[in-house]
């Protein structure tokens, strides 16, 4: 999965792939869902994270994007990703600050991060991976390279793995 943000076992045959959207409502419901679900199943899945901000109808989605690659830099991106998801209605730029003071990031480090060339090319990865898998909208999930229907939930997973 390259760098983008991984959770879940890290040695698991099974990879559960979401591409989001951090304006996105149902991708906030997702996100709950996909955390119960972990929880539920801690060693059998390694989960990937992966960006498709939604520019065109979500004027927030890139930089909500672009501040929680740069808390990833400092190892904080999933409270990072939980906090957008949780007051996703405040999205903008106070917020984003005042998320990384409360996980106390290293708040110059954090504004170089989310403003820099590398911030860019590996949401643009993400992207250009979604256009290139024809993914238009968000929440989308795969799992093991099938594509799960929505809404996400563990039956959907479960049919998967009993065909593979």
């Amino acid at each position: 999965m390259g760098t983008s943000p991984t959770t879940g076992a890290q040695n698991s045959s099974n990879f559960l792939v979401e591409f989001s959207d951090f304006q996105c409502p149902f991708c906030a419901q997702a996100a709950s869902d996909v955390q119960a679900f972990l929880q539920q199943n801690p060693d059998q899945f390694t989960f990937t994270y992966k960006f498709l901000p939604l520019q065109a109808i979500h004027d927030q989605a890139l930089p909500a994007a672009q501040a929680a690659w740069a808390a990833q830099q400092q190892g904080k991106f999933w409270p990072y990703h939980d906090a957008l998801f949780a007051r996703q209605d405040e999205l903008g730029e106070k917020l984003y600050t005042d998320i990384a003071q409360q996980l106390q990031l290293d708040l110059v480090q954090f504004d170089r991060d989310r403003n820099s060339v590398a911030a860019t090319k590996a949401i643009d990865a993400d992207l250009a991976l979604a256009q290139q898998l024809g993914i238009t909208g968000t929440p989308f999930f795969a799992l093991n390279g099938q594509i799960l229907q929505l809404p996400f939930n563990a039956a959907a997973v479960d049919a998967i793995l009993a065909r593979t």
